[in-house]
């Protein structure tokens, strides 16, 4: 019975994580940004959806190739997981984007969690041969307060609409959605 429970335990793994950065998948993330969304207007406390995407990271892998890429992946994957709480979710979302979720957060204290994470991303240096790969990375945010028209893919549309504004302003910041720019 325990054989089993601990196959059932490793599949499990298998199944809701990105074999790569060991970090949630896209597929789990997103059953899990429902439920979070939930407990989130149950509890009356709210929390902030960040979408992050490594700066021009074409350019690494068609400069430095795919095996470089991948190391970048794997060391923004891990700076960030060591950079969040436990109780925060973090997620390989795509490609070279990641999704946060930063539980019982309004978006002053989330600003200042993308900033430390900005930071500790840029500090990174990936070996690349004889060189080495410099990373940034561009934040959106999204603020949820529990508002029951709003669902998981809104809430995901506005993070993201705050991730292409960070970019289009130069990448390697942050923006918060807001109806109107900040």
């Amino acid at each position: 019975m325990q054989d089993q429970r601990r196959e059932i335990d490793r599949l499990s793994q298998r199944i809701n994580r990105d074999g790569m950065t060991q970090l949630l998948n896209h597929t789990f993330f997103q059953d899990l940004l429902t439920q979070e969304m939930a407990r989130s207007r149950g509890a009356q406390k709210p929390m902030v959806l960040i979408l992050a995407d490594i700066d021009h990271f074409k350019a690494v892998n068609d400069t430095h190739g795919h095996p470089t890429g991948d190391r970048v992946i794997q060391a923004v994957a891990d700076c960030l997981r060591s950079n969040l709480r436990e109780n925060d979710h973090i997620a390989r979302y795509g490609g070279e984007e990641f999704a946060i979720v930063l539980l019982d957060t309004l978006v002053p204290r989330a600003r200042d969690v993308v900033e430390r994470l900005r930071r500790a991303v840029a500090a990174l240096a990936c070996p690349a041969g004889t060189r080495s790969v410099g990373i940034t990375m561009s934040f959106g945010l999204a603020i949820y307060r529990g508002e029951a028209e709003l669902g998981p893919l809104a809430l995901l549309e506005r993070a993201d609409n705050a991730l292409y504004r960070a970019k289009s302003d130069g990448r390697n910041c942050a923006r918060a959605y807001t109806v109107t720019p900040d």
